[in-house]
């Protein structure tokens, strides 16, 4: 398995070389991503679910694309990606279901190759300049987390 450091040395351009010199897998990428989330989301608070399931159909992606394997995660705001729910980081849609159908931006993501993982916090409705959602909390600035990630996508910022 690829560790966390190496992991976090290289962007998605990097990752897909890896991928296609066969010295990770797609299995071991989203593993690395999870254990990743998993140790800073409770400081960060950045992405609001889910992450588990492998082979669940949020996880599907074209294996031959571009990005085929690299991990992603989807701003949980107006984006469709099938089954994600999409809350908008409001309590409105808290029990939004999931969605049935990807969007169209949302299949070009997945012919590309990226397997959606899960969904970051976003302000409520994408209307504010932090992203402090009641439905989901806070999101916190890695570098200084008694600071606000910032508006809209702050989840995504905070993630990346």
């Amino acid at each position: 398995m690829i560790a966390l450091p190496a992991y976090a040395a290289h962007d998605a351009t990097g990752l897909a070389q890896l991928l296609r010199r066969g010295e990770v897998s797609p299995a071991e990428l989203a593993q690395c991503a999870r254990a990743a989330v998993e140790l800073l989301n409770p400081r960060l608070n950045a992405v609001v679910g889910p992450l588990s399931g492998d082979g669940a159909a949020s996880c599907e992606h074209d294996a031959h694309g571009p990005l085929a394997g690299v991990p992603f995660l989807v701003k949980d705001l107006v984006l469709r990606a099938r089954g994600l729910p999409c809350q908008m980081g409001s309590r409105l849609l808290a029990d939004a279901p999931a969605a049935l159908a990807d969007a169209s931006l949302m299949a070009r993501f997945r012919h590309a190759g990226f397997m959606t993982l899960g969904r970051t916090n976003a302000a409520e409705f994408g209307y504010s300049v932090t992203t402090e959602p009641v439905l989901h909390g806070p999101v916190r600035n890695p570098w200084d987390p008694g600071l606000s990630a910032g508006g809209s996508s702050g989840g995504a910022a905070a993630a990346v």
